[in-house]
């Protein structure tokens, strides 16, 4: 049986901290690559258990899904 999945684990954090954290973060975008390697990695990572999915099919299927 499925576990269901929850849509947040509690309040989201708020407040001076986070907001210094993330002015701090560098303003750079990801590569093409890099968005392939995680397309790749969330099919991997959503697919269930007894899934029979390969990084090979994963892989397939991230390149003939196109996202704009």
């Amino acid at each position: 049986m499925p576990v269901p999945r929850k849509s947040f684990l509690g309040e989201p954090v708020n407040g001076p901290e986070l907001q210094k954290l993330l002015d701090e973060l560098p303003d750079e975008k990801l590569s093409e690559e890099q968005i392939a390697r995680q397309r790749i990695s969330f099919i991997l990572g959503n697919a269930p258990e007894s899934s029979t999915v390969t990084r090979e099919s994963a892989k397939r299927a991230a390149e003939r899904t196109l996202l704009t």
